[in-house]
C-alpha cells in the first residue's frame, strides 16, 4: 500500500493521534484521479465513511473513559 506523507507525525507529538486508512474498493483508481471520484459517491464509500466515524467516536469514548491524566 502506498502511503503518502502527512503531518500526522507532528500532530501526534502534541496530542494522541490515530491515522487509520479505510478503503472504498476503488482499485486500480486512487485518489487524485477522475475515476476515483465515481467510487466516492457509492455505497462502499458511504460504508467506509460510517466505519471511520464509528472508529473515531469509539476512540474518543475510550480516551475519555481513561480520564484527563491517563497516558495514551
Amino acid at each position: 500500500m502506498n502511503r503518502a506523507s502527512t503531518d500526522m507525525g507532528n500532530v501526534s507529538q502534541v496530542v494522541p493521534a490515530i491515522h487509520p486508512y479505510i478503503g472504498i474498493g476503488s482499485l486500480p483508481a486512487t485518489n487524485h484521479q477522475r475515476e476515483f471520484a465515481a467510487f466516492c459517491v457509492g455505497q462502499a464509500a458511504r460504508r467506509a465513511l460510517l466505519d471511520g466515524a464509528v472508529a473515531l467516536a469509539w476512540t474518543a469514548v475510550d480516551r475519555a473513559a481513561r480520564g484527563p491524566s491517563a497516558k495514551p
